[in-house]
């Protein structure tokens, strides 16, 4: 009777409203899991950003007591694009942490920092560890434009400006130099565009009372001061923008800037007035642009041109199609080509190439055209869309054991983003000295395991669906994805696997730390082989990684510390009473081996 309930529930979600938006959400009860089971289901989470974050909320409250989750960063820090992506003048954006932070508290939730996926563990020791993995890393490289000179000096992605400011352990080297930069080139309007485009832009004691890093925040006061024009560059027109109002409306309302479109640029056409009617947004970011400019044309009017000490230009239906370089190989201008929006058949409105040329003068370039998620040994991956294949954030078993069978060997690799594997098509080589260590092979390791056999793997954020969204986008997503599980546990698939499939390759006496073996494992083993519909699997969860971890740190060295959610709050109190110092929100501490003394001096 509660399972038929229960069946129906998953089936037919109700539709609840959350500040504007639709959410699915699933009645669910702790009857979900088999009565006669005394195995609580163990999920591993894989990333700690918003979706990861969103994911371990839905699955405490879908399996109530009956569930652990652990949650697995690269970084001792938790809270990925929340704390790394999010601009240092958004720490209102930055609240959702304290939810994040009541969810990481609760006993049947685990963090582990600093534990990087195909570095400290592999995806097939996760799945044989746990019932499910859910991957929520996210998206850690950038899309590339592509063209001659981009490889140029100063010339970086916005995701690795972002990063610098923000004070992403992978950001601090990032060879940014703003000496003798006048001009800055941003291609691309996005929100995250309009975020470097304002971080330069600031006032910089408005910046420096933020949690901007210490290293960037001293460059830029100290070099940063020449910059007098920043060019937004973006294939289409003002109707297309990819930004929202309200990023929009700060960056234009910044004191002492011009705003300038040129009004040729600005012109609409039928269709253009078909989308705006459409979409009030594309309206609202229309509006915003040509009042900005607008204004300053009619201020450059009436008390002279020369009264503002810098400029932002939006510079519409630009395409890039070389980076210009000085004698010394530094970015001195970008070539674009105008364009044009044409329909073309099955694309609908693009933007074609007119044939006509322009420089934009630029000493410091920064692509914002999207995020791009990697790939990783053993895990399904389409390329051509940056995700993991999935249906609602099921990925498929047959695909995941045909990558699993594809890659059985898969040799630990700390690449650019350190949890994943570092993509082919990466060009820039920005990365930390902890990055570049020499890693051990994880199959040599003890542990390993070469069982195709585990637990069911899934996906949700941007790894799920593409670098698109804001924060609470994920929340939705992960509803979606936690649905998809219930129902897999409802239909029995998480439960039963083959005897000793459970344990990730780890030992009884690793498990439990007992030196002696135990004389009830053999009649543990057989109790698995019961009927695998009415009882889950043995799974070893977190006692079995651990064992892992411990085992690989004995050999690898002190920079492969865990850190706990306790060890993070011991990091996060150091920074803010370094910032309430210094007069900001707090002074973040950029060094993984920082943060792992600090970490590890209060234990």
């Amino acid at each position: 009777m509660i399972l038929s309930y229960l069946r129906s529930a998953v089936r037919r979600p109700c539709l609840a409203q959350k500040n504007g938006a639709a959410l699915w959400v699933c009645r669910l009860s702790t009857q979900a899991l088999p009565s006669s089971s005394d195995q609580n289901l163990k999920f591993c989470i894989v990333g700690s950003g918003p979706a990861g974050f969103y994911t371990l909320d839905r699955l405490l409250k879908a399996f109530g007591s009956r569930i652990h989750v652990d949650v697995l960063d690269r970084l001792p820090t938790p809270f990925g694009l929340v704390r790394s992506g999010v601009s240092p003048d958004h720490q209102d954006t930055k609240n959702v942490i304290n939810q994040f932070t009541a969810v990481a508290r609760d006993p049947r939730a685990s963090f582990y920092g600093n534990v990087a996926l195909g570095r400290d563990v592999s995806l097939q020791e996760l799945r044989s560890l746990y019932h499910g993995v859910v991957l929520a890393y996210g998206a850690e490289s950038d899309k590339k434009l592509g063209i001659p000179g981009e490889g140029g000096r100063n010339v970086f992605s916005a995701r690795e400006f972002v990063w610098w400011y923000n004070g992403h352990p992978d950001g601090k080297h990032l060879p940014v130099d703003l000496r003798g930069v006048s001009s800055v080139a941003v291609c691309g309007i996005g929100n995250v565009a309009l975020d470097c485009a304002r971080v330069l832009l600031h006032p910089l004691d408005e910046l420096a009372a933020t949690d901007i890093a210490a290293h960037a925040m001293e460059h830029i006061r100290e070099h940063g001061r020449g910059i007098k024009d920043v060019h937004l560059l973006a294939r289409r027109g003002p109707v297309q923008a990819a930004c929202t109002p309200k990023e929009l409306k700060e960056l234009v309302g910044l004191p002492d800037l011009a705003v300038h479109a040129p009004p040729a640029q600005m012109e609409v056409s039928v269709a253009d007035q078909a989308e705006m009617k459409k979409t009030r947004m594309r309206r609202r970011v229309y509006d915003l642009i040509k009042q900005a400019a607008e204004g300053a044309s009619s201020d450059q009017s009436s008390q002279g041109s020369g009264d503002k000490q810098r400029h932002l230009h939006f510079q519409f239906y630009r395409s890039p199609k070389e980076v210009l370089l000085d004698s010394e190989g530094r970015v001195s201008g970008v070539r674009v080509e105008v364009t044009q929006l044409a329909d073309v058949e099955g694309k609908g409105r693009v933007a074609v190439a007119t044939g006509r040329t322009e420089v934009i003068p630029a000493q410091l370039l920064l692509v914002s055209i999207g995020y791009r998620s990697l790939a990783l040994p053993g895990v399904p991956f389409d390329d051509g869309r940056a995700v993991v294949p999935n249906t609602s954030g099921r990925v498929p078993m047959e695909l995941v054991e045909a990558a699993a069978a594809a890659c059985p060997e898969e040799s630990s690799s700390s690449g650019p983003a350190g949890a994943i594997a570092p993509h082919p098509q990466q060009q820039h080589e920005h990365h930390h000295p902890h990055q570049q260590q020499q890693q051990q092979s994880l199959e040599s390791s003890p542990g390993s395991t070469n069982s195709l056999s585990g637990g069911r793997l899934y996906v949700v954020g941007w790894l799920k669906r593409g670098p698109s969204g804001i924060i609470g986008t994920n929340a939705v997503d992960a509803d979606e994805t936690v649905s998809c599980i219930v129902e897999d546990v409802l239909n029995g698939l998480l439960q039963g696997a083959p005897p000793g499939s459970g344990n990730g390759g780890i030992s009884k006496e690793q498990q439990t730390g007992n030196l002696e073996a135990e004389s009830s494992s053999s009649s543990s083993s057989r109790d698995l082989r019961g009927d695998a519909k009415s009882a889950l699997a043995t799974k070893a969860g977190s006692q079995g990684l651990l064992a892992l971890l411990a085992n690989r740190r004995s050999q690898a060295g002190p920079d492969h510390q865990v850190v706990d959610f306790a060890g993070w709050e011991r990091l996060d109190a150091t920074e803010r009473a370094a910032g309430q110092q210094a007069g900001k929100v707090r002074q973040k501490v950029v060094d993984v081996e920082d943060m792992l003394k600090v970490v590890h001096a209060g234990a």
